[in-house]
C-alpha cells in the first residue's frame, strides 16, 4: 500500500479545522455556562458550583543561568478529581532577557490545537479528545508543556509568569483554576 503525503495546503486546512473545533468547543462551553447560570442561579450543569481547586506550577531545575545558556521550564497542571474539558494557558516573559527556543506539548492532553509564541507570551491550549468510542476528559496531575528558553541578556532577576486573567482551566463550563495556587518563576541570568 503506497503512503500518501499530506501537502502543505492540506496541513493548513487540517490545522484550521482543529482550531475551529477548539474555538467552537470553548464557545459552547461559555454559552452553556451562561445558560446554566441564568436558569440555575450561577450553578453548573449538575446543579452546583465547582470548587476552584486546580493548581498550575512553572518549574525548572535551573533558576540561575548564564547568558546564552538554555534551560527548560515545565508547566504542570493538577486538577485533582475534576476533569478538564478544555484549557488555555498564557505564559509571559520579558523578551529583552529571555527568548523561547522550543515549545513542546506535554502528556496531560492528547490534543493541543494552539501552540505558539508571540512577542512576550507563550500560548498553549489543550482539549479533551475522542478516542473513537468516547470523549476522554483528562484529570489529575500532568505536564501541559515544556518551554525551553535561552537567556539573551544579563539581569539580576527576571520573571516567567502565568497570566491570571487569560489562563482558563474549564470543567463543566466553569473555570476551576485557583489563582492562589499558581506558582511563577524568577530566573537569574549571570
Amino acid at each position: 500500500m503506497a503512503k500518501k503525503k499530506i501537502k502543505s495546503q492540506q496541513k493548513i486546512i487540517i490545522a484550521s479545522i482543529l482550531v475551529l473545533f477548539f474555538l467552537a468547543g470553548i464557545g459552547l462551553s461559555v454559552w452553556y455556562k451562561k445558560q446554566s447560570a441564568s436558569t440555575q442561579s450561577g450553578q453548573g450543569s449538575a446543579g452546583k458550583v465547582l470548587r476552584k481547586t486546580a493548581s498550575l506550577v512553572l518549574t525548572t531545575k535551573d533558576k540561575k543561568v548564564a547568558r546564552d545558556e538554555s534551560f527548560t521550564v515545565k508547566l504542570v497542571l493538577d486538577s485533582g478529581n475534576q476533569g478538564v474539558e478544555a484549557a488555555d494557558f498564557i505564559v509571559s516573559f520579558d523578551p529583552q532577557f529571555l527568548q523561547v527556543r522550543t515549545l513542546t506539548p506535554g502528556n496531560y492532553f492528547k490534543t493541543y490545537p494552539i501552540k505558539k509564541t508571540e512577542g512576550n507570551t507563550v500560548k498553549i491550549s489543550g482539549v479533551a479528545y475522542f478516542d473513537g468510542q468516547s470523549i476522554i476528559v483528562p484529570k489529575g496531575k500532568g505536564e501541559v508543556a515544556e518551554i525551553t528558553f535561552t537567556a539573551v541578556s544579563t539581569i539580576a532577576s527576571t520573571s516567567i509568569t502565568i497570566d491570571r486573567e487569560k489562563t482558563v482551566v474549564a470543567s463543566d463550563g466553569q473555570n476551576i483554576l485557583n489563582l492562589s495556587r499558581i506558582t511563577d518563576l524568577k530566573i537569574m541570568v549571570k
